[in-house]
């Protein structure tokens, strides 16, 4: 009894001022917020609040904001505005009253701190597209920004979830500290969900020219012999091209070095290797992506991870240089001056270089800004 009889003279208070037009709204799961950000610029300024991004408000032109049906109780406003030039992002903390108008402190824009952005990109195991990937920074107004690689921004600095999702893998968070003035860098790794029905590739697809394969959602150099070149057959146990009568092409399965023409054959520890060159001039004898390494029969050209790895990486999306060389000799993250995301390549000798890691089209040409050489696809990165 006492604790009812302590809420009945707040209520009732509440219901005179309802009657009186003191509430700015009746309904008490929610109250109004205003403020104002003073010396920012004409326009582009907003307000929103964290976790509810759907409340948000623009700022008007003398800076001031209002929020309408903000969630009772401790909230923080993410305010984004700009001044001398620069995007600024801050979170200020509010305490929000039932149906009432609640002040927040006023800020100076220029004395607010530089936003901060994150890049990110989908990286799918198993050669898939990741232009389909959907990007979710928690709390914030980037509830589903969609590509293979997203800039998000602009952000206050700090510490923040990343929720990336694509079809017919499994969802991933990141926590990611995004810093003030400046861009935070992520290469998100998706694995296959097994339990989807469209797993892997059955959803997105597959990069360059490989098959997709239902019964586990990866992506190969061939499922048949159509999917192979006249003189080649689909190996069944590695999914690759072989020659069917010798002169095997680079990254083609084999079992025996005839298969393989003039090159040499690789062996690996399933037993079945794949065809590549002997390199004695060293690494400009190998194709782009591939090292010069030393064996008992002379050095020859060999791919860090398996055959199908390199095909997928090339020419794949790409922030960071992490998801490149992984997989290729030197693999870099290929980005046009200004680009935040560009595309994934390796070094290279010459044009044959890049056309024999299976590149048609691309050419060996300097790195922006550089004078190393690197395959280059048609368009720039």
């Amino acid at each position: 009894m006492v604790v009812r009889r302590a809420h009945i003279p707040a209520i009732g208070a509440l219901a005179a001022l309802a009657a009186c037009g003191g509430l700015e709204n009746p309904d008490l799961a929610v109250g109004v917020v205003s403020g104002r950000v003073a010396n920012a610029a004409a326009s582009g300024g907003y307000a929103y609040v964290l976790n509810a991004p759907d409340r948000q408000a623009s700022l008007a032109s003398d800076g001031s904001y209002t929020v309408n049906r903000v969630p009772v109780g401790a909230q923080q406003l993410v305010l984004v505005s700009a001044a001398g030039g620069v995007t600024r992002a801050e979170l200020v903390p509010v305490e929000v009253v039932p149906g009432m108008r609640t002040q927040a402190p006023d800020r100076d824009a220029a004395a607010m701190s530089p936003a901060g952005r994150l890049l990110a990109a989908a990286l799918p195991f198993g050669g898939s597209r990741a232009s389909k990937a959907r990007f979710t920074v928690d709390g914030t107004i980037y509830q589903d920004v969609g590509a293979g690689a997203v800039v998000v921004g602009d952000l206050p600095a700090g510490t923040w979830t990343l929720t990336t999702r694509l079809p017919g893998f499994r969802a991933k968070k990141s926590t990611v500290l995004v810093p003030a003035g400046g861009d935070s860098s992520t290469e998100e790794h998706l694995d296959i969900d097994d339990e989807d029905e469209e797993r892997g590739c059955l959803s997105a697809t597959c990069s360059s020219d490989l098959q997709c394969y239902g019964a586990d959602g990866e992506c190969y150099a061939c499922l048949g012999d159509p999917d192979c070149q006249s003189g080649e057959t689909c190996d069944p146990g590695t999914r690759t091209c072989v020659a069917s009568s010798g002169g095997g092409a680079y990254c083609d399965s084999a079992s025996s070095a005839s298969q393989c023409a003039s090159g040499v054959m690789v062996p690996t520890s399933t037993g079945l290797g794949y065809c590549s060159l002997s390199c004695p001039g060293g690494q400009s004898d190998c194709p782009s992506g591939w090292q010069c390494q030393a064996s008992a029969d002379g050095p020859r050209c060999q791919v860090l991870e398996k055959c199908v790895d390199v095909r997928a990486t090339f020419g794949s999306t790409c922030v960071n240089g992490d998801g490149c060389s992984e997989n290729l000799f030197g693999g870099m993250c290929l980005k046009a001056e200004g680009a935040d995301y560009g595309t994934c390549t390796a070094p290279c000798a010459s044009d044959r270089s890049c056309t024999d890691a299976g590149l048609s089209g691309w050419t060996c040409l300097p790195r922006p800004g550089g004078t190393s050489l690197y395959c280059q696809p048609p368009s720039p990165p």
